[in-house]
């Protein structure tokens, strides 16, 4: 169930200066929040597409204000499972309104890093294994074996770059690099 923001319109028994109830799509401009390319990138790829992926609220990113999740694909490259969404929050604090948009990408990585890489950004873990993370966005740890980048909303072949790159690498990797 999509959540609803604002009042019931104004009309009889209604307060004045209520509004109408309304998706939180309906406060978004333009067409960022649509579909658009995602579904059918995620169908020519073998991949799973829901427009809407709240249940992902709170498990990657921290909560944020009218946060919601969607565009969610889900699939495997190079037989690693991976997960992208694209999430909005809605900062009513202030004078105005405020919609801030982001995307993120989680990929199972082939087990948990030891924990030396562990004590290591992503970015620095990578570069001692001989490797490179993409510097777009934000990369994280996720445990126990996931691991997060979050950045600007981009296009599905930014998405399938992303998706190249590091599934090469782990694909490269020694299995050294992790734990059991």
């Amino acid at each position: 169930m999509v959540p609803t923001l604002g009042a019931p319109a104004t009309g009889a028994g209604q307060p004045r200066g209520s509004v109408p109830a309304m998706g939180w799509r309906d406060l978004l401009d333009g067409t960022s929040h649509r579909p658009g390319p995602w579904p059918e990138w995620a169908a020519g790829r073998g991949c799973e597409f829901a427009e809407d992926g709240d249940e992902l609220t709170g498990r990657y990113l921290p909560p944020g204000d009218d946060e919601h999740y969607y565009n969610v694909v889900r699939g495997r490259w190079r037989e690693r499972p991976f997960v992208y969404f694209q999430r909005v929050t809605h900062d009513r604090g202030g004078r105005g309104r405020s919609n801030q948009f982001s995307e993120g990408l989680v990929l199972q990585l082939p087990g948990t890093p030891r924990a030396d890489l562990l004590d290591m950004t992503p970015e620095q873990a990578f570069r001692a294994a001989g490797g490179q993370l993409p510097s777009t966005g934000v990369w994280s740890w996720r445990p126990p074996d996931e691991l997060l980048h979050v950045g600007g909303q981009q296009p599905p072949n930014h998405l399938e770059g992303l998706l190249e790159n590091v599934t090469a690498q782990l694909a490269a990797a020694p299995a050294a690099l992790w734990q059991g």
